[in-house]
């Protein structure tokens, strides 16, 4: 958990440091690289922070769930104030989730631009069909991880509710009301299985949102695959080994990304069939009782087994957000980055000089 969060911030400060390197560009520089650079790294730097947010209120949530399974769970006093902590670190959870799937999608669906960008002639019919496909892409993957924060606010909402009626519960067991503890207990409970019902409209909105991304990237793929290799062959033996270098960046970025979207589509599928399909509802007894469905084991087991869920968090994000941006960062770009961060100091001299 703790390597989780740092990766996340390590890519915070990777995505910040290049944001404010190319923020201090020249105008005309700007001009001659990415012109999408700074939303890369801006985002990256936005939603690695809020990644590494998310994951210390899951850590926290993980805290108090195992602090109620060790009490021994049960309408206690202590079981249902640890229980009611642990709504409370979800539901924030679900809010800083959502945004950070937001910020980090939208940075990462932005290698396709730069792969269309390096490969396809900006006078070529394809090239203006794949700008106009790609604003739709675009938009879809934004109205789709809207929905989901949406979703996970109301989850949240939910969740915060769940709390306080646990920690009703646990002041009325505390006061000797049993009645009244099992009601808050009951009805706590009728919550958070509502909220699990709004959090996997969120979870049903990643799955959409990283199968167009997939799609999208194996379209541009492909049509970015032909025209890389006829334009190298146009170029004299200093360009085309220049050309190759910069192609193997790029498309071995776009890869890399490639797979991890798919990794992470793949778990978010299994994640949000087993949200929808649980039944919480049942009333079991333990994690493990045999009332639980197929659905609700796999998701006590993704409790119980944190590891699985933050190891595929951990390349698909963080990972993944630090390859692309360095395969998005050219020579030619860290060039103008360093000519422009010369000039500035030299305008600082000269105005310290002219101050004295």
């Amino acid at each position: 958990m703790r390597a989780q969060i740092a990766a996340f911030c390590v890519s915070a400060v990777g995505g910040g440091t290049m944001f404010l390197r190319w923020w201090r560009m020249e105008e005309e520089d700007r001009a001659r690289v990415w012109v999408l650079y700074g939303w890369f790294s801006g985002l990256m730097c936005a939603g690695s922070v809020f990644g590494a947010v998310t994951w210390a209120f899951w850590m926290q949530f993980l805290v108090f769930q195992f602090i109620f399974f060790a009490s021994g769970g049960g309408l206690t006093p202590q079981a249902q104030s640890f229980f009611a902590q642990s709504q409370y670190w979800i539901g924030a959870f679900y809010v800083t989730y959502a945004i950070e799937f937001l910020c980090l999608s939208v940075a990462k669906l932005m290698v396709l631009d730069r792969m269309a960008d390096f490969a396809l002639a900006k006078v070529d019919g394809m090239s203006r069909r794949l700008a106009v496909w790609g604003r739709v892409v675009m938009a879809a993957v934004v109205v789709g991880n809207v929905v989901g924060l949406c979703a996970n606010v109301a989850a949240a909402v939910y969740q915060k509710q769940a709390g306080d009626l646990y920690s009703a519960s646990s002041a009325a067991f505390t006061a000797n009301n049993t009645d009244a503890g099992n009601n808050f207990s009951n009805e706590a409970f009728q919550k958070i299985f509502v909220a699990s019902d709004a959090a996997s409209v969120q979870s049903f909105c990643e799955v959409a949102v990283l199968l167009i991304i997939i799609l999208a990237f194996g379209v541009v793929g492909i049509a970015s695959a032909r025209r890389l290799s006829s334009a190298l062959l146009d170029m004299n033996h200093e360009q085309g080994a220049a050309g190759r270098q910069l192609r193997r960046q790029i498309v071995g970025t776009a890869a890399f990304v490639f797979v991890t979207f798919l990794l992470r589509a793949v778990f978010s599928t299994m994640n949000a069939l087993a949200n929808a399909l649980q039944n919480d509802n049942a009333n079991c007894l333990t994690l493990c009782d045999p009332c639980n469905n197929m659905y609700s084991l796999i998701q006590n087991w993704l409790l119980l087994a944190p590891e699985f869920k933050l190891s595929v968090v951990l390349i698909s994000s963080p990972l993944a957000l630090i390859v692309a941006l360095w395969g998005m960062t050219s020579e030619r770009m860290l060039q103008y980055m360093r000519s422009s961060r010369r000039q500035m100091t030299m305008v600082s001299l000269m105005r310290h000089s002219d101050a004295r």
